[in-house]
């Protein structure tokens, strides 16, 4: 059988008041998954947004990039971390549930 994997965003602010990747990105930065360099990247992006020269789209892009450098049981382990720890108000999901 297939897997399927599914990302869940929270448009309404039920599992998270504020932009969810920001809390995301602080987190990742915060348990060591993100290094300093990448970190300032990201901000240099949210600054280009906040001041308009990037859009919301770009910018989101560019804060979760780091992701896709992580291996596959780090990405699950931070994802995993990040729901339980910072998304209270969120289904249980097991560990192959969260984000691929």
């Amino acid at each position: 059988m297939e897997k399927k994997a599914f990302a869940f965003f929270d448009f309404d602010g039920t599992l998270i008041s504020g932009d969810s990747i920001v809390a995301f990105v602080r987190y990742a930065r915060k348990r060591g998954f993100m290094p300093r360099k990448e970190y300032a990247r990201v901000m240099l992006a949210a600054a280009g947004f906040v001041l308009g020269v990037k859009n919301a789209a770009d910018s989101k892009n560019a804060a979760l990039r780091f992701r896709m450098k992580l291996s596959p049981s780090d990405r699950e382990a931070l994802d995993r971390d990040f729901v339980r720890d910072c998304l209270p108000a969120a289904p249980d999901l097991s560990p192959g549930e969260i984000l691929p």
